[in-house]
């Protein structure tokens, strides 16, 4: 079986900033903006999640930064 990383999500209380710094200096494109201040963007293999911090999340962490990963296999079977 053969992993690859795809995807990063990252926790932040400012999402457009940081997606804004990707998109100039990095250029990636977004890919999807949230009514709740998410941003997502993308090179066109990997893609980058900016999750604005908030209560609704419920998540147990609220620490900034690195939230999870989002890997691609070839076959879960194997």
């Amino acid at each position: 079986m053969h992993g690859r990383l795809r995807y990063l999500a990252f926790l932040s209380r400012d999402p457009d900033s940081i997606s804004n710094f990707y998109t100039r200096h990095l250029g990636l494109d977004e890919i999807s903006r949230s009514n709740q201040g998410d941003v997502s963007l993308t090179d066109g293999f990997y893609n980058l999640t900016f999750l604005k911090a908030r209560e609704e999340l419920m998540e147990p962490d609220q620490t900034l930064g690195l939230h999870h990963v989002g890997l691609q296999v070839d076959n879960l079977d194997r």
